[in-house]
């Protein structure tokens, strides 16, 4: 078929091919009344569910048979219900600790580090919460278990400072007991 014949089908005979009925209500469209009383038992009832669980509930609790999408676009219209997407998302931010050491993010990242020179290989990266300082680098072949074990290890041995403590100054269990006429009052 010439190009230029097609552009002419396609200009001429859309009219033609777009339904008659198109922006007019549906004719299987529910009435408004059923409409008004499923989204007033969703508010009421079921607010908190999603659209599939709510539309189950209105079928075997108030003998309501809504198809789940349908319950949807009334939710959505309704205001009750929203895409994922739209939801706000509140996330509390986490604030920094306060000293040094209390907090020790520890992170792995692959990469070609040394260029063309060596085999990629991981930097594991402990980083301080409280300054982001870079409390401890390590290359490694592998992002694995034994690495950050061997990694954890130097660092434990390199800053950590133990304070010395006897088992006088703090005492390790308390051991509460009763006697006995308290016990049987």
């Amino acid at each position: 078929m010439a190009k230029g014949f097609s552009l002419i089908l396609r200009f001429a005979l859309a009219p033609a091919i777009a339904q008659p009925r198109r922006g007019r209500p549906s004719n299987n469209r529910l009435p408004g009344v059923v409409r008004d009383h499923a989204i007033a038992l969703v508010r009421e009832r079921y607010a908190d569910f999603g659209s599939t669980f709510a539309a189950e509930k209105l079928a075997e609790c108030h003998d309501l048979k809504v198809s789940r999408e349908t319950l949807r676009s009334w939710m959505r219209q309704a205001g009750i219900w929203m895409f994922r997407a739209e939801r706000k998302r509140i996330q509390q931010p986490r604030h920094r600790r306060e000293h040094i050491g209390e907090l020790v993010q520890i992170d792995g990242s692959e990469h070609r580090w040394f260029e063309d020179r060596a085999a990629p290989c991981t930097l594991l990266v402990f980083v301080d919460d409280a300054t982001s300082r870079l409390m401890e680098l390590r290359f490694v072949a592998s992002e694995s278990t034994f690495a950050y074990f061997e990694a954890l290890k130097v660092y434990l041995l390199g800053t950590v400072n133990p304070v010395p403590s006897t088992p006088t100054s703090i005492p390790s269990f308390v051991c509460r007991t009763r006697t006995r006429s308290a016990a049987t009052e």
